[in-house]
């Protein structure tokens, strides 16, 4: 009996940035342009899953949902006073891509208050 091969159901990463929102496309692109302006050694790297942002190392990883952008940080989530719905600790929690602490960014608002996390990361990676 031959065994068939399970196709993944997980949509690419561009698919899944050309089936959300215009807003949040737009929103998605404002903080990859964010990221990449923290300095001439940020470099962006598309994998199928999630986009990573890094130095020598991950320092964000974005994946894109259809309500929502998830960045993933390369911080730990001990030292951070988590904010219910916005920052959650995900060391012991599978997921795509690199860092221990998840910000679920929504609208610009949220972009703002994670602007702060996001320049901690690139500082301290």
């Amino acid at each position: 009996m031959e065994k068939r091969v399970k196709e993944s159901t997980d949509k690419t990463f561009n698919e899944q940035l050309e089936s959300t929102s215009k807003k949040l496309r737009e929103l998605y692109y404002s903080i990859r342009d964010y990221i990449l302006a923290l300095g001439d050694d940020v470099t962006e790297n598309k994998l199928k899953l999630y986009s990573a942002f890094k130095k020598i190392k991950n320092i964000v990883c974005i994946e894109v949902k259809m309500k929502s952008i998830m960045l993933y940080l390369r911080l730990n989530p001990e030292e951070i006073t988590l904010e219910n719905g916005f920052t959650r600790d995900v060391s012991k929690i599978g997921h795509w891509g690199t860092g221990d602490l998840e910000i679920t960014i929504k609208n610009p608002q949220d972009f703002e208050k994670a602007k702060e996390y996001i320049y901690k990361a690139y500082e301290i990676n």
